[in-house]
């Protein structure tokens, strides 16, 4: 997982359990990981997104979980998980499309 889908799921954490994610908040628990322009960067790009986007991030813990077990996966089911997730980026395109559409409007 890259530095900025950790911020950002990171970000979708606090989110989720009523906590307005802030760089201080993020520093703390990424602070030694990630570095402060990559926090930084992340935060901005989680606070362009709207309620749906957020919800749709992919959690990090199932990511893991997926990656092991795809170790273990036959051929054809890799075949089927990566559709998946070619599916799942799709729709995650098209949102963020439908976003920067709605952005030039204004």
């Amino acid at each position: 997982m890259s530095e900025i889908n950790q911020v950002l799921q990171f970000a979708k954490r606090l989110h989720t359990s009523g906590k307005k994610p802030t760089t201080a908040l993020l520093k703390a628990k990424l602070g030694k990981t990630i570095p402060m322009p990559l926090i930084l960067k992340g935060l901005q790009q989680f606070n362009s997104l709207s309620e749906q986007e957020i919800r749709e991030l992919v959690n990090d813990e199932s990511t893991v979980v997926k990656a092991k077990t795809e170790l273990s996966l036959s051929l054809e089911e890799q075949v089927k998980v990566l559709q998946q997730q070619v599916g799942q980026l799709q729709s995650q395109q098209s949102l963020l499309l439908n976003r920067i559409e709605q952005l030039e409007k204004q």
